[in-house]
């Protein structure tokens, strides 16, 4: 969607994509300092689970390369740091079971973060996590964020960009369920949330069951403060389990889980 149109309208980029097994989940746009435009995609074929990574050019997607690795378990965002370097999020340590089930029944986080350097894939210490889902970095490369869905807080880490090490730093409570990670020009984190996760379980069994959607906004402050704003509340009807809040300029692009359309808004 080109949001500078006064009616932006949805195309597929991927068409000429001859893999047949697509079934993308998260995304991440990285431009190197030579200029290419790169999106990493989450794609959980048949065979296992994979990194596509496209390259944008002349308004389609080249892809150029995919990515597989014993610890992309159950793989849900990824963050691009480099040609072929990457951050990953594994909700879980373990393929679906009803034992997983009952470890999340039992709020037992198993989430991780796994971290691929361009060679090799290794885990980067952030593990024992409540559903480790949305994934993103600071414009310098310092700062990484990762959301904790069922714990609903944000993880705030410091990031080592020569090494790719993380170092969690602190944690931010966001009470509501937090899901995808996006930044505006000014470094503030805008994110879709799902503020009432029972409801959410229930719409994840049945579309026609309704689940809340939110987008929140966590302002920067000076002292490294985070302010939260409530920027869209709705019972669902409109859009349910919102999983994304994508803001360029005064546009507000927000997605959801499991439904097959988007809300775009301006905002005043």
């Amino acid at each position: 969607m080109n949001l500078n149109d006064s009616m932006p309208e949805p195309k597929n980029i991927t068409k000429d994509f001859q893999q047949q097994d697509f079934h993308p989940h998260g995304i991440s746009l990285f431009k190197t300092r030579e200029g290419k435009t790169l999106l990493f995609v989450v794609n959980h074929r048949s065979a296992g689970n994979f990194i596509e990574i496209f390259e944008y050019r002349n308004d389609s997607l080249l892809h150029r390369e995919s990515i597989s690795d014993p610890l992309l378990v159950s793989p849900n965002d990824v963050v691009g740091v480099g040609e072929r370097a990457f951050y990953v999020t594994n909700d879980h340590n373990e393929k679906p079971s009803s034992w997983r089930s009952f470890k999340d029944l039992l709020t037992i986080g198993t989430g991780n973060l796994c971290y691929f350097d361009g060679n090799r894939m290794n885990e980067t210490g952030i593990k024992g996590e409540q559903y480790a889902n949305g994934v993103n970095i600071s414009a310098d490369g310092k700062t990484l964020y990762m959301a904790a869905t069922t714990a609903r807080k944000i993880l705030i880490c410091n990031r080592n960009a020569a090494t790719g090490a993380i170092t969690k730093n602190a944690e931010y409570i966001a009470n509501t369920g937090v899901d995808n990670i996006e930044l505006d020009t000014a470094g503030n984190l805008w994110i879709g949330c799902h503020p009432q996760m029972l409801k959410f379980l229930a719409h994840a069994k049945n579309e026609q069951a309704l689940s809340p959607s939110e987008i929140i906004k966590l302002s920067q402050l000076k002292d490294g403060n985070l302010v939260q704003e409530t920027i869209y509340l709705n019972d669902g009807a409109e859009i349910s389990a919102s999983s994304v809040g994508a803001v360029y300029k005064n546009k507000l692009l927000i997605g959801p889980v499991f439904q097959r359309h988007m809300v775009f808004a301006t905002m005043k």
